[in-house]
């Protein structure tokens, strides 16, 4: 919403947006990312002390409490066979399906509270261990493909573990035996009655025959004619025996143990090395994504290297301290003291920006920020005299016309200025509404002048344009003062007339999201931030001041008189 406003702003002022910008707009995104990448290198690099350190606690902490809190389970296992008689050798490969069915019910019953219990008694167990308990710690499970079954018991102690499975296994093959010897039992006992039966009326038919004696008389012939059903019955009764015990032989399945279970020597948990390995790569990702968040929602950037990165690559020209401190004025540094340090950090300014650019094609300058109170103007002012000091012919321009301060820190009228020549009052020459300095003659300012009701229209109106075309003639700098890029649109205005864009950041207030912002409002009028000035440092940041030597050089650019950053003796070398 607030970049269609914008835009609108924009439009009503006469300003097109730049046609180029669209067709860079996947240019633009693969910078963003780059940038991003870049800030997550920083942001890693910097606490990686601390992700390296918290990875270790808890990777010897999942260690340690593994070790030491955990009783190590020890797990036994025996091996059991099922045979499925002659099913595994049909032809058709039924049998094998069948077979392989009959290793998972197999291994099922294994399991089972009768198996337990005979091995309960085996085992000769005694309260408060119930069956119950014993297969608590037990599995089974059958082999693909197989007709292996696989017993497995666990237990803290590891030679009740081996005991435990060798008691099951064989409580399992003796039910196993049971249950195959009472399916055709019955039958086949049955059967047997019966040929007892009829062995005894055929042995007592012959008993009476031989008393008859004579093979002629009818009660012989009677005998002789029972004799010969007894024996028959018998025979078919014999057959019937032997096939029910051909099937029993076909169709039995047994349980073997193949191999029993052996006392192991090492525990199967836990596993101290693999829990340490677990609970420092959550460590780390934990740490990390604490560290991404905290830096997120704080907003704030650490060091220069993450303003370079969030600003696409934009170098930072220098990294000013507090000089609320150290001058009585605040913003005169360096009239207060030339070898103050603070002046010494706007020559640091002043030497990048004539290094990187500021050249005869790059005299204009326009100095902004994010939001207000983040030292614009402060810097506008210094860097304006440390240009000045060194034979630069300078004007400093009050292009805030909203809320101008630039009069008020120089100690001049802020009559007539810049709002008189936009309005045309000038009488023809420019230069009458340039003040000079009674500091240094080679600095010049422009006041602001009085508030107009519509400063967006007249700094973004060609009389502007031609009013920075002419100052170029005679001047060999042009630092613009305006206002926050955020607050209003007069900055992108100007930045379009500009030859360089410093943006200027308090580290304590301006958040990533608000130089993102700002970032996106110059490129979305074609421009850019040519550099970064890092305003208002404490010392207690020192990931700042190690960026430009702050620490002992101060003892040296103050007169003689040690200050309180000169304890640390220059041990950090400039970047």
């Amino acid at each position: 919403m607030g970049s269609l406003n914008r835009r609108q702003e924009f439009d009503s002022v006469g300003i097109a947006l730049n046609p180029a910008t669209q067709a860079l707009d996947a240019e633009q995104s693969s910078g963003d990312r780059a940038a991003l990448l870049r800030w997550y290198y920083h942001l890693v690099r910097r606490w990686i002390w601390l992700i390296v350190l918290v990875t270790i606690a808890a990777g010897v902490t999942g260690y340690s409490v593994t070790t030491l809190f955990i009783k190590p389970t020890y797990v036994a296992t025996a091996t059991l066979q099922v045979d499925a008689g002659q099913l595994s050798s049909d032809v058709n490969g039924t049998g094998v399906i069948a077979s392989q069915q009959l290793a998972d019910t197999e291994a099922r019953l294994v399991v089972t509270q009768p198996v337990a219990v005979k091995a309960y008694k085996a085992l000769h167990l005694h309260l408060p261990l119930t069956p119950s308990t014993l297969l608590g710690g037990a599995t089974a499970s059958s082999d693909v493909n197989s007709q292996l079954v696989t017993l497995s018991v666990s237990s803290h102690d590891r030679v009740f573990a081996a005991r435990a499975a060798n008691a099951l296994a064989y409580a399992a093959q003796q039910s196993e035996q049971q249950h195959q010897m009472s399916r055709f039992s019955a039958a086949i006992d049955a059967i047997d009655r019966q040929i007892s039966s009829y062995q005894k009326d055929m042995a007592s038919a012959t008993k009476k025959q031989a008393q008859a004696g004579g093979a002629g008389n009818a009660q012989t012939q009677d005998l002789t004619r029972e004799i010969d059903q007894d024996r028959t019955a018998i025979n078919n009764l014999q057959t019937q025996l032997v096939t029910l015990q051909s099937t029993e032989a076909q169709t039995s399945a047994n349980l073997d143990v193949r191999v029993p279970a052996q006392v192991p020597h090492f525990p199967s948990s836990p596993h101290p090395v693999r829990s340490a390995a677990i609970a420092a790569f959550l460590a780390l990702l934990a740490a990390t994504g604490l560290l991404f968040a905290r830096e997120y929602f704080a907003g704030t950037l650490r060091n220069p290297e993450e303003f370079q990165a969030l600003m696409s690559g934009a170098p930072v020209l220098g990294v000013v301290g507090d000089l609320n401190r150290e001058t009585k004025r605040p913003g005169l540094s360096v009239t207060e003291n030339r070898r103050s340090l603070g002046a010494e950090m706007y020559r640091m300014v002043r030497t990048n920006l004539l290094f990187s650019g500021a050249d005869a094609a790059n005299k204009v300058i326009l100095m902004t920020s994010c939001g207000e109170g983040e030292g614009k103007t402060t810097t506008s002012m210094n860097v304006a005299m440390v240009m000045a000091e060194i034979g630069r012919k300078v004007l400093l321009i009050d292009a805030d016309l909203r809320r101008p301060h630039i009069h008020q820190v120089a100690g001049i009228e802020n009559r007539g200025g810049l709002t008189a020549l936009l309005l045309g009052m000038d009488g023809g020459d420019i230069m009458t509404s340039t003040v000079q300095s009674e500091a240094d003659p080679h600095l010049y300012f422009l006041p602001s002048g009085p508030i107009p009701p519509n400063p967006t229209a007249l700094l973004s109106s060609q009389r502007m344009r031609d009013l920075l075309h002419a100052f170029k003639q005679s001047f060999d700098t042009i630092i613009v003062d305006s206002p926050p890029l955020l607050a209003v649109t007069d900055s992108a205005v100007l930045s379009t007339m500009a030859d360089r864009v410093v943006l200027v950041a308090d580290p304590r207030k301006a958040t990533r999201h608000t130089l993102l912002r700002a970032k996106d409002v110059l490129e979305r009028v074609g421009s850019r931030v040519s550099g970064v000035v890092l305003n208002r440092v404490g010392e207690e940041s020192s990931g700042y001041y190690g960026y430009y030597y702050y620490g002992g050089y101060s003892a040296y650019v103050t007169d003689g008189q040690k200050v309180s950053s000169g304890s640390r003796n220059g041990k950090r070398a400039a970047k």
